[in-house]
């Protein structure tokens, strides 16, 4: 809620951050001045705006902390000193409105500077989707290169790294260079083809056609931001509509950006520290800086405002995510520039340039560039992330992008699937191409009917609580006990799956308090999370699956790499590595005890590389799992049956579909499948069958079949939100695709308890 105290002390932080104070002339000036009051008719809830309630709000913030600020205070508030201290400018034939800059921000209008800052903007200009949806912004860094985020390019692109991206089949992307406030004006060009998926940063390099030579590439600023803190910058992009949150904020955000978004505009503000924010699953440390700027302005360009005439004007930043009146974070130039890939791309950097960084982005570009030759098929897969959580980005002090919730249907008809969404998308299983008809009105587009958590793609692949709960008491502690399969045991270890997802704190104190486990410890690191509990009689380890399981699936590859047990994804084996020391460390503290392995989805499968990695090490007593992708090949089938014949038992719910993941890898252990019913099939019943009766003697999907599934899924969690860039944002997928709600640990709980 907007009244709530944490609202308060956000706002009083980002008002002193801008410094705004009832010392402020110009502001008191501004207040006065006969538009700002016009401007705000029919916005505020009243249309006598005072000057002296903006000035006294501003007071009790600063001094009067425990007074109250009655709504239509508040917004005032942020409806003038927000767009005061940090304006949004209109950018209209190449250049600056300077009739729009607040007293603040005048310098940015005269001739030297003013010259400097306008040649950028030739150079920045808005990605679209043709006939479908308005993308992001991009700039250009180099000959025919484009820079944009690699959340925006996923809306058209597919893959990671540089060898083994592509366009989604039956999609294309454009660039226009104007698209400005009132002006008809238009400079298309069409992206050639994806240079780049980054694999770490939210970075994606693009190939345009044909780009004009006055509008030349800008310029990576070499310096340390860290040097540069306080420092003015200029945001140039095109800032979106935002349809989330209450009324009060979307007064706000009327006010702020004059009711007209998805233009060309110039955003002013200082650069600030780093902070470090998730993104892809990695932990970044981004450049931050306090422009107002919403969602749309994910891929603009952050520009080092010159401090003097001989200063270039160059970017110091890739602006990809943001938070309302927290901050916003952007790539920072000076780490892009030390990536050797991305110089070597053509990426113009400033002098001096950064020494190249190796040692840093050599393990990261060797995960994904270095594709497995799949024997009989001639294209190779194209996405090649091995485990990677995409996440939208973008706003600002002023805004947080929601994704736009429906309720789409599900039909099939012989080998063709529909789903009747924003977007209705056909895809016939027996070719690649895709048939996509924009069905939204441009009003249905920037609509948002909230839904409730349970249909998020954060809780679809996870825990979505849409069934039955079984109560945490059910764990019996006794049942790790059996060497071989136990019901009870079962259950014990899909709730031990379903708790790994809770923070640590929660995690333990179950374990201990409720369990009856005498010590438990919460692991992560770099994306890999589980914990491991003890007694005196036995160890339970569990590993959590993904929260995005959509993105992970969608940039899941085929690489494998070489064991003296067989073939394993190399994704899977790397996820594991990360922790391996932590946990060894644990297990010697408890030294002989029988252990037990479980985890649900990717969680699965990292207890099933524990296995093989630790056949000889310490005594595996029994291996659980739950929707888990198959993980290896070759020799790899056999060495799990021989190692743990009768000891390794995957639970599989109707046609999860992350268990038909990913191709030419092979499932280990005891087969336990549930019928859509709830029902017990017989073991070993091939899991396609029910899904594609022609398929015979594959558990997962061929390659074709994945690369379609990869493309839908992509398609779908971006067609109804054209501009989902908020770190808060998720994309929601409910009802998109068959078997989508089986991988719900819930369901496996359910399930499983209904057999005691």
């Amino acid at each position: 809620m907007r009244n709530d105290p944490k609202h308060l002390n956000r706002l009083r932080a980002m008002l002193e951050q801008v410094g705004a104070s009832t010392n402020d002339k110009g502001l008191e000036k501004h207040v006065q001045a006969p538009e700002q009051k016009s401007q705000l008719e029919g916005i505020s809830t009243t249309s006598n705006v005072q000057t002296e309630h903006v000035l006294e709000s501003l007071d009790i913030l600063q001094k009067r902390r425990d007074k109250k600020i009655d709504q239509d205070r508040r917004f005032e508030l942020e409806a003038i000193v927000m767009p005061y201290h940090r304006p949004v400018v209109d950018i209209v034939k190449d250049r600056m409105r300077a009739d729009q800059l607040t007293k603040t921000w005048q310098s940015l209008a005269k001739n030297n500077l003013r010259k400097k800052l306008e040649s950028t903007f030739l150079s920045v200009g808005r990605i679209n989707v043709p006939n479908i949806l308005y993308a992001g912004t991009g700039f250009i860094v180099g000959d025919d290169l484009l820079m944009t985020n690699r959340h925006v390019a996923n809306l058209f692109a597919m893959g990671v790294g540089t060898k083994t991206i592509d366009f989604q089949p039956g999609l294309s992307a454009e660039l226009d260079f104007y698209h400005e406030n009132g002006e008809p004006t238009s400079e298309t060009l069409n992206v050639l083809e994806i240079a780049m998926i980054h694999p770490f940063w939210d970075l994606a390099l693009l190939r345009v056609s044909g780009i004009p030579s006055d509008r030349s590439p800008l310029v990576l600023c070499p310096e340390d931001p860290a040097s540069l803190l306080d420092r003015d910058v200029i945001v140039v992009g095109y800032p979106g509509y935002d349809p989330k949150g209450d009324a009060e904020f979307q007064r706000v955000q009327r006010r702020v950006f004059r009711d007209t978004y998805y233009v060309k505009r110039m955003q002013p503000g200082k650069l600030k520290k780093h902070s470090q924010v998730s993104s892809f699953a990695n932990a970044v440390d981004a450049v931050t800086h306090d422009c107002s700027t919403l969602g749309g302005n994910s891929g603009s360009a952050v520009i080092l405002v010159p401090n003097t005439k001989d200063e270039p004007a160059q970017v110091v930043g890739l602006h990809f995510a943001g938070s309302y009146l927290k901050a916003n974070y952007a790539v920072p130039a000076y780490d892009i520039a030390m990536d050797r890939r991305v110089v070597e791309a053509g990426v113009k950097i400033g002098s001096p340039t950064p020494q190249l960084d190796d040692a840093r982005y050599q393990r990261i570009w060797e995960a994904v560039d270095e594709p497995e030759t799949i024997p009989g098929d001639p294209s190779p897969d194209k996405s090649d992330s091995a485990v990677s959580n995409a996440q939208p980005s973008s706003q600002s002090p002023l805004s947080v992008n929601p994704a736009v919730n429906q309720s789409p249907s599900a039909s099939s008809d012989g080998r063709t699937i529909s789903w009747t969404i924003p977007l209705q998308i056909s895809v016939n299983l027996g070719d690649i191409e895709a048939s996509i008809q924009d069905t939204r009105s441009a009003d249905t587009a920037a609509q948002d009917s909230s839904g409730s958590p349970g249909t998020s793609s954060e809780f679809l692949f996870s825990r979505a609580p849409k069934f039955p709960a079984v109560s945490i008491s059910s764990f019996d502690l006794n049942s790790l006990g059996s060497d071989r399969f136990d019901w009870k045991a079962a259950l014990s270890t899909a709730l031990a799956s379903n708790l790994v997802y809770e923070d640590g704190d929660t995690v333990t104190s179950t374990c201990e308090t409720t369990w009856g486990f005498s010590n438990c410890e919460f692991i992560a690191r770099d994306g890999t999370e589980c914990f491991i509990a003890s007694t005196n009689k036995v160890v339970l380890l569990a590993f959590r699956g993904t929260k995005e399981t959509t993105d992970w699936i969608t940039n899941l590859n085929l690489v494998g790499t070489t064991k003296d047990y067989g073939r394993v994804h190399r994704g899977f084996l790397g996820a594991f590595e990360v922790v391996r020391p932590m946990l060894q460390e644990a297990i010697s503290e408890t030294p002989g005890l029988p252990i037990v392995l479980t985890g649900h989805s990717l969680g699965g499968a990292l207890a099933t590389i524990a296995a093989a990695e630790w056949k000889n090490e310490f005594p595996i007593r029994n291996v659980y799992t739950f929707g888990q992708p198959a993980v290896g090949k070759g020799d790899f089938q056999g060495f799990i049956k021989r190692s743990y014949d009768n000891q390794f038992f995957r639970f599989v719910n109707d046609t999860d579909i992350v268990t038909m993941v990913p191709p030419t890898y092979q499932h280990v252990g005891s087969l336990f499948h549930f019928d859509g019913k709830g029902a017990l099939k017989p073991q070993n019943e091939n899991l396609m069958e029910s899904l594609k009766p022609e398929v015979s003697g594959l558990e997962t999907m061929d390659v074709n079949d994945f690369k379609r599934l990869k493309a839908q899924m992509l398609l779908a969690s971006t067609s109804n939100a054209p501009q989902t860039e908020s770190l808060d944002s998720a994309v929601q997928l409910e009802g998109f695709f068959p078997s989508v709600s089986d991988h719900a640990m819930d369901r496996y709980i359910e399930r499983i308890a209904a057999q005691i």
